[in-house]
């Protein structure tokens, strides 16, 4: 691993340790309802209602997983950059009972095999990430059976930033760009 991928993997690793000091409360959100938003949940119920599996790329917390599972889908596999988010992806499926498994790896090049999925699913602000995104749909569309979904539903990643409220869109006062809550100095 080149040293850039090296301190890129490192730095995510910490960020990641975000989704296990919120284990409990991620749980209780995994178990009260979907991480779906309603138009995601609406484009997906026609190819969940059939039971496919899934290929979640750059699935992080987990969350969405959980939701697709309860959706229908027979299995998920959720694909992440983060050891770390993976970990505790995996240790809130077993908690639930979700049939979701996890795979770390650099995205593309899954190492999973080709055509094993009926839909891949991503989203979020997930593929601003993607220094090649051309590369990222290739490694996608390998993972798709032959009739098989590619599902995107993608934000800008500034979205989570923002209040929504009609009377004063403005940058939430809790949240900023540049915020180094996230990774711990320890």
């Amino acid at each position: 691993m080149d040293p850039v991928t090296r301190h890129n993997r490192e730095i995510w690793e910490l960020a990641s340790e975000k989704h296990v000091r919120e284990h409990d409360e991620l749980l209780a959100q995994a178990r009260s309802g979907s991480s779906l938003f309603a138009a995601e949940a609406d484009l997906l119920a026609p190819l969940l209602a059939e039971g496919p599996e899934v290929v979640h790329l750059q699935s992080g917390h987990g969350l969405d997983d959980i939701a697709l599972v309860r959706g229908g889908a027979r299995r998920v596999v959720g694909v992440d950059y983060s050891a770390t988010a993976a970990g505790a992806a995996r240790r809130r499926a077993v908690e639930l009972g979700a049939a979701c498994s996890y795979v770390v790896a650099l995205l593309p090049g899954a190492p999973l095999a080709d055509a094993c999925a009926d839909v891949v699913y991503t989203g979020k602000g997930a593929l601003i990430w993607q220094p090649d995104i051309g590369a990222w749909a290739r490694d996608a569309a390998r993972l798709l059976r032959p009739g098989g979904h590619l599902v995107v539903y993608e934000e800008h990643p500034a979205h989570p930033l923002w209040t929504w409220d009609l009377d004063e869109p403005r940058v939430r006062a809790d949240r900023s760009y540049f915020a180094r809550r996230y990774v711990s100095d320890t």
